[in-house]
Order: C-alpha cells, then sequence, then structure tokens
C-alpha cells in the first residue's frame, strides 16, 4: 500500500506441538461476589447506531452495572481442559485468540471501592481485591487522567501474562492487540446497551501495572478503558 512503510512480514502460526500451562494466581486480601446482571430490552441496531466514545463522566460503575459489564464481555461461561485439569479452551463474549481469553483485567474506582484495585476472575465472575496500597491504586488513575478526566470513572486496565500465548503461537504478538480489540469494541457496545458512557485508552499501562502490582514483567499490558454514569 502507497503511503506508509508497515511491513506486516511476522504473521501469527499456531505451534504443532505445545503444553499449556495452568493459569496463575494473584494473593488477595478480599472477594467480592458479584450481583447478577441486568436484565435489557433493547434492539441491538439501536445501540449500534448510537454507540460513541464520550470523555466525560459524572460517577464510577455501581456494583451491578460493573456485573453486567463484566458478564457480558469477559466472563468465562465454558471451558475445556486437559488430562491434567489444565484449562486448554475457553468461551466468553469478547473472542479470543485460540479460545486461550489471555487478556486479563484489573479494575479501580468502583462506587463505594474508592481506594482499591481488584482483578476480576472470569471464572467465578468475582472481584478480587489486591493488598495494593493507595497511592500505587492512585498512581493508574492518574496516568489515566492524564488523556482525560477519569476520577468520576471506573479505571479497566487490561494485560496478559503471554505465556500460553506464545507457547500455542509463533509470533503471537498481534494476537494479544485483536484480543484487547475485540474487548474495546464489545464493552462500548454493551455500556451503550446500559446508557453509560465509555471511552478506550491509547495507553498501554505496561511498565506501570507491573510496578504498581509489585511483581517482575509478569503481565504485558495492552491498554485500558473508562467507563461511568452520563
Amino acid at each position: 500500500m502507497a503511503g506508509h512503510s508497515l511491513k506486516l512480514l511476522n504473521s501469527p502460526c499456531p505451534n504443532s506441538h505445545y503444553q499449556l500451562k495452568e493459569k496463575f494466581k494473584l494473593q488477595y486480601t478480599n472477594k467480592i461476589f458479584l450481583p447478577s446482571p441486568i436484565e435489557r430490552d433493547i434492539a441491538y441496531t439501536q445501540v449500534i447506531s448510537s454507540r460513541q466514545s464520550n470523555r466525560t463522566f459524572t460517577a464510577p460503575l455501581e456494583l451491578t452495572e460493573l456485573s453486567t459489564l463484566l458478564w457480558d464481555v469477559l466472563k468465562i461461561k465454558k471451558i475445556d481442559v486437559d488430562v491434567n485439569g489444565t484449562v486448554i479452551w475457553n468461551h466468553r463474549g469478547a473472542p479470543s485468540a485460540g479460545g486461550l481469553s489471555s487478556i486479563e483485567t484489573f479494575i479501580v474506582n468502583i462506587a463505594g471501592h474508592k481506594d482499591s484495585i481488584y482483578y476480576y476472575n472470569p471464572y467465578d465472575h468475582t472481584l478480587e481485591e489486591l493488598d495494593i496500597s493507595q497511592d500505587n491504586v492512585q498512581n493508574l488513575v492518574n496516568t489515566a487522567n492524564n488523556l482525560m478526566d477519569a476520577s468520576k470513572a471506573t479505571l479497566f486496565v487490561y494485560a496478559s501474562d503471554t505465556e500460553n500465548l506464545f507457547l500455542k503461537y509463533q509470533n503471537a504478538e498481534s494476537l494479544l492487540w485483536r484480543d484487547v480489540g475485540a474487548i474495546y469494541a464489545l464493552a462500548n457496545l454493551t455500556c451503550e446497551s446500559l446508557q453509560l458512557n465509555s471511552c478506550a485508552l491509547g495507553l498501554t499501562f505496561h511498565s506501570l501495572l507491573n510496578e504498581v502490582l509489585g511483581l517482575e514483567e509478569m503481565f504485558f499490558g495492552v491498554g485500558g478503558q473508562v467507563f461511568g454514569h452520563k
């Protein structure tokens, strides 16, 4: 194509032999079991036609709204395991490369839970509160604030530990960006169905996320989104 120098030379390719590893486990101090999702009666065509990004927010998500968003987009609803009990395929609302659902979600600034960071467990639909200082939590919000006023919004930070994705595929880098793009799109549509505002962030949060969590490059940050009331 004329006009740019982008060269897509390293197309992802499945490996013929691989052995997936068990999912990581983070230590948490508290666990919130999320309420049932909100039922909606709205036409899909209406959601598509009215969806738009919006950078203004008046209040962060309540737990019922958050639960609905996570259920529709990121909740794992089907799995397949190997003889060792390791999950080798799963299904959720947002499509993912190889059915690995390699993108993990960390959440900051929920109504009534402002000063904590939570990991969303997509298997049991819970929020696991991580033992992170308020200063480090605020660092994530401040980073988002460099792009827009996210102080009254709920922040999602997306990351992958990448290990299984790179075990299953050669040249898997672009699959990470496709996976998070699918999450961006479906999350924005779900927010529209709930009459909430949403905006995807161009930031990856890569180095900051590992610093906040106190990990040594365990996760590869791939982006974030903000959600809240109009």
